[in-house]
């Protein structure tokens, strides 16, 4: 019989509403129904390390009263308020009781800033009804802002690397039989006192665990939304994350993930991984990796005689092979499917011969000057005395294109605006860079579906544009008070015109029907101009 139990929390989604009069919009984009990724794997590991006298659960809190829609906040926000609303788990509620009085230690992810109130807040109700309890905090979040989870969040401990690693040893420290002080990568309070231990290490791809899947089956069914929306018809659900590397060679200053370690599963372990897929039922992917063309610039992957090309093309013969569909979820470095030599037409046909739908960040397509967005270091010196015009519509426009006319059906761009001293003018000259893009898919593939979903630059915790914004003094809003702010549909810097900016960009580009299912429901559009 389990002596201790384990629960890992899924906090509840937020969604925000810009009120100024009788103009209401929901401001953002409020999904429930994507998979967990990180929880089922970290439970996996807690269980392989711990054995039998630990009881493991996992509670998506997006799911546990999925109907639940509590306003908790209302803050000053430009000409108007913005109100903040809980959709999910509630704090009164019968579950969050049960959850607290059933929990020897209680784990709360935090990838999203934005969701730090209500992660907290679940912390706090916790500690309330069962002060015996121990509360973790882990992810992106919590990684940059620890202290703020130690203090407010009342935490025993944060993890500042990977849980798979460090989650075993936290948890038999917390319960009196590791010290605290002997246990890499964490955070805690001891004696009123910060402690910080050393950051050693980060997971390597074959510790990663087969995903616990048995502990959410009974959410698995309700896995059927992706990042950039429903699925198109003919894509079957549920969805799973699959994430067969992690890390970046690139230092992009606004990404968290800038300039990690690049490792990657081999084809084995991903065989193992598909047929795990495969037998809890998913039949559609979203890939996440951090950047998965990184092998490209490879020229043998450690562990097999493989190219790093031929790698990427193995892993996608293994996914076809499953029967599986799939989406690029986090954004793709299409520059490297070209080079001096022209379009890899074979690696694009094996990597979207089964893919339904492609997110890509287009970042700021008037000033391409992210090293990415140019290929390889070696390729990259041929466009130092091209123009951005001539780079845009001769280089990406085409590989787009490119990408379209092998069959995508969807394609929705990512790109930047809003940083500070952005103007209402330069982002119509942006739009304007996107309708031409729209054009070059079109003429490639008049069936493929396009969406511009455009971000406001905020300055996520953690990255370069973070430090220096704030070394600036340009961040205006506080983000241990009002950590909501910190989406991509909302500016930090009080350029609130921006946030207008935005809206009409989504009405230009993507059409006024789009523009208000989107902003009256929070979810992507169905049907896009």
């Amino acid at each position: 019989m389990s002596r201790y139990k384990i629960t890992l929390v899924e906090p509840p989604r937020i969604k925000s509403v810009w009120k100024r009069g009788s103009n209401v919009s929901i401001i953002g984009t409020v999904r429930q129904h994507t998979p967990l990724h990180t929880q089922p794997i970290v439970a996996a590991k807690l269980r392989e390390a711990l054995g039998d006298d630990y009881e493991l659960a996992i509670i998506d809190g997006r799911l546990v009263d999925p109907n639940h829609d509590e306003k908790y906040k209302t803050v000053p926000y430009g000409d108007g308020v913005l109100e903040h609303y809980q959709i999910g788990l509630s704090l009164d509620g019968e579950e969050i009781r049960d959850i607290a009085k059933g929990t020897d230690i209680l784990g709360i992810t935090v990838n999203f800033t934005q969701e730090a109130h209500v992660a907290v807040a679940i912390g706090l109700r916790a500690r309330e009804l069962n002060p015996r309890i121990k509360l973790i905090y882990a992810g992106s979040d919590v990684r940059a802002r620890w202290e703020y989870y130690l203090k407010h969040g009342e935490a025993d401990a944060v993890i500042l690397g990977d849980g798979e690693q460090c989650g075993p040893d936290l948890i038999r420290g917390l319960l009196g039989r590791l010290p605290l002080d002997s246990i890499p990568s964490i955070a805690y309070i001891e004696d009123g006192k910060i402690c910080k231990s050393p950051i050693r290490g980060i997971a390597k791809m074959e510790e990663v665990p087969l995903p616990a899947f048995d502990l959410v089956a009974e959410n698995i069914s309700d896995w059927v939304e992706s990042h950039e929306g429903d699925l198109p018809s003919g894509v079957l659900p549920p969805l799973a994350y699959v994430e067969t590397s992690r890390g970046c060679h690139e230092t992009c200053s606004f990404c968290y993930s800038a300039g990690l370690r690049y490792r990657m599963m081999k084809t084995e372990q991903v065989n193992d991984y598909a047929r795990h897929l495969k037998a809890w039922g998913f039949r559609a992917l979203m890939m996440m990796a951090d950047n998965e063309l990184t092998p490209l610039l490879m020229k043998k992957v450690s562990g097999t005689e493989l190219s790093g090309r031929d790698t990427i093309i193995e892993r996608y013969r293994v996914f076809r092979e499953h029967g599986f569909s799939w989406e690029f979820s986090n954004g793709l470095q299409y520059s490297l499917l070209h080079d001096e030599r022209g379009f890899d037409d074979e690696l694009i046909s094996e990597m979207f011969s089964n893919c339904y739908r492609l997110f890509t960040p287009i970042e700021d397509p008037l000033d391409l000057t992210y090293d990415k967005l140019h290929g390889s270091p070696a390729y990259r010196k041929k466009f130092i005395n091209r123009t951005n015009e001539q780079i845009f519509r001769e280089h990406h426009c085409n590989i787009l294109a490119r990408i379209a006319s092998h069959g995508l059906r969807m394609m929705t761009f990512g790109l930047i605006i809003g940083w500070p001293g952005d103007t209402p003018e330069r982002v119509r000259r942006v739009a304007d860079r996107c309708r031409i893009l729209r054009e070059a898919i079109k003429s490639a593939n008049p069936d493929c579906q396009t969406l511009f979903t455009p971000f406001i630059g905020i300055p996520i915790p953690g990255t370069g544009s973070w430090y220096d914004l704030q070394h600036k003094k340009l961040i205006k809003e506080d983000v241990e008070s009002h950590p909501e702010a910190w989406q991509f549909a909302l500016t930090t810097y009080g350029n609130y015109e921006m946030v207008d900016e935005r809206l009409k960009m989504i009405a230009e580009l993507d059409g006024e029907e789009a523009f208000r299912e989107w902003t009256t429901t929070g979810s992507y559009p169905h049907q896009v101009a």
